[in-house]
């Protein structure tokens, strides 16, 4: 029962603060109406939750290595119930913007220490594939389907503040299961890796604020580009200097292999991709297909179970016969499944045009998130589990940055540029198209807003059939900045499958560990197999036992796992 447990507090603390991230943003404008705004932008209601989630996530990792993943784990939970709770008792805006940024870094302690303590409860190969296959399924889901459910919500005549009751009960969970979990005790012996830490959190929190920033105040501002020339520099330099290490954090140079910075690839290509389908399909099936948001809701579940069941069974079977076919059929399904919305127009079937789609999708992301997330755990040594896990969700955080960034910047020009040539190219004076497109209701489509407030951009006593004209313009020209989004994430789950293929080797059995079991240094043991992975025929050209290399002498010890 502890298992199960430790199992429970990591898929509903990893999920909570993956539902968290975007899950707020469409009750920004009820925020806005019942508290003052004092000085902060009320964007950054959501960007402080996400920039706070970023920047402690590889310390937090490394952090619950060095002194116990259970600590670490215990205290995140703590810190983003309690933040959440006071999110939801805030009076003005400034003030709920400060605690969502402690919320934040409550999560960053909690993501990567869920996943580091599974490992911990479940050691076997199958029983560990499927539980971190399915912490990555139910993660994915929750961050995924947290706008369609921020609005299904505020539909059902809820408070905003709603949102952060939940959290806060679902950290208070995760704290009170995650009790059960084994007192692994912290390395303590060995020494902090200071530069690494500093360096790594240095780059992703100047790269993190950057790609929130830039397309608002604009890539060109100074403050903006300086933090993404910075935030770039910081991240080149921690690479650098992680790679020629004995003690880094993440130890990069692992068996001389590139399965793990592959697989982080992976995730972070993935997790652009997922951005842009949580935010943009809710929409299409909201606004141009004209469903209620809770058929829109159960529309987007055959691409949510299919992750839910599908991507356990991937991380299982991963354990088994490795990751990287499995992350590259996986990627090119999704790409597939992409390049097969790409054809659904303003009248789509949902049956014959969409459906289809999101099978494909969902199928080839369950395929890829499960496995190449048991990669990145199974290839390292046991006490670098925690920093692996920072390292992965540090990758997923910068596909989801990226996603704003980068994806958001090229799908709101496209939408800009395209609305503004199709309402001229319709009989609509100059001034009018550009003031519309440009306008902030325009902003608002794109993250998942209604069409309609388009009409308040219009100068008073301007007719009615005008109006139907801007709006029925303005679906067609979000339509194909949409697929212009969409060939892009095409592009990039395509790399990732070549990555993928190219670079990620079997972690079934590490070529560090083998040559650690061939001759143990001095002080050091390797860990006898355990009965499941002993049995495997003498035939298998790949064995899978694991064997573990304990810490040097004077470097700590662990306490006998249950």
């Amino acid at each position: 029962m502890r298992r199960f447990a430790v199992l429970a507090a990591a898929l509903i603390g990893a999920s909570a603060a993956m539902f968290s991230v975007l899950s707020v943003n469409q009750a920004i404008a009820n925020i806005q109406a019942e508290l003052p705004l004092v000085d902060l932008e009320p964007r950054w209601i959501l960007n402080a939750y996400l920039v706070a989630l970023s920047v402690p996530m590889l310390a937090a990792g490394a952090l619950g290595d060095r002194f116990g993943r259970r600590s670490v784990l215990l205290w995140g939970s703590l810190l983003f119930a309690g933040a959440s709770a006071a999110v939801a008792l805030v009076e003005n805006v400034d003030h709920l913007i400060a605690v969502r940024a402690v919320q934040g870094i409550g999560a960053a302690l909690l993501v990567p220490s869920t996943l580091s303590t599974l490992s911990d409860a479940f050691p076997d190969g199958s029983s560990r594939g499927f539980s971190v296959g399915l912490w990555a399924a139910l993660s994915t889901v929750a961050f995924a389907a947290g706008p369609i459910t921020g609005v299904w919500i505020l539909e059902q005549g809820h408070n905003w503040r709603w949102f952060f009751y939940v959290n806060a009960i679902a950290g208070a969970l995760a704290f009170l299961l995650g009790m059960a979990a084994p007192k692994v005790r912290g390395y303590s012996g060995r020494h902090l890796d200071v530069s690494g830490l500093l360096l790594g959190t240095l780059g992703i929190g100047l790269l993190a604020y950057a790609l929130v920033e830039g397309n608002f105040t604009g890539w060109r501002q100074e403050l903006t580009a300086g933090a993404l020339l910075a935030g770039a520099f910081f991240l080149v330099v921690f690479l650098l200097v992680e790679s020629h290490k004995s003690n880094s954090m993440v130890l990069l140079p692992l068996s001389n292999s590139g399965t793990f910075p592959a697989a982080n690839a992976v995730a972070t290509m993935n997790f652009l991709a997922l951005l842009g389908i949580s935010v943009f399909l809710p929409t299409y099936f909201r606004n141009l297909l004209g469903y209620p948001t809770d058929v829109s809701f159960l529309r987007l579940v055959p691409f949510a179970g299919l992750i839910l069941v599908v991507a356990p069974v991937a991380g299982m079977v991963s354990e088994k016969a490795g990751s990287r076919l499995l992350m590259t059929f996986g990627n090119l399904l999704a790409a597939g499944g992409l390049g097969l919305l790409l054809q659904a127009r303003l009248q789509a079937d949902y049956e014959s045009d969409v459906l289809p789609a999101l099978v494909l999708m969902g199928f080839g992301f369950a395929l890829s998130v499960g496995p190449l997330t048991t990669a990145t755990v199974g290839v390292v040594q046991d006490f670098h589990a925690g920093g692996a896990s920072g390292a992965t969700g540090s990758a997923r955080l910068i596909g989801i940055l990226l996603g704003i960034g980068l994806l958001g910047a090229v799908v709101m020009t496209a939408f800009r540029n395209g609305l503004a040539a199709d309402l001229a190219a319709a009989g609509i004076d100059t001034a009018t198209a550009q003031r519309v497109a440009e306008s902030p209701e325009a902003a608002a489509v794109l993250g998942g807003g209604s069409f309609e407030p388009l009409r308040n951009t219009l100068a008073p006593g301007t007719p009615p059939n005008v109006g139907d004209q801007v709006l029925g313009v303005a679906r067609d020209s979000f339509l194909d900045a949409v697929n212009t989004g969409m060939l892009m994430s095409i592009g990039f789950l395509l790399l990732a499958a070549v990555i993928a293929l190219i670079f990620v080797r079997s972690h079934v059995i590490s070529l560090f560990r083998v040559e650690s079991e061939k001759s143990p240094p001095e002080g050091r043991a390797p860990v006898e197999p355990t009965p499941a992975a002993a049995a495997v025929p003498a035939s298998d050209p790949e064995p899978t036992p694991r064997v573990v290399e304990l810490p040097p002498p004077g470097e700590g010890e662990v306490a006998e796992k249950p």
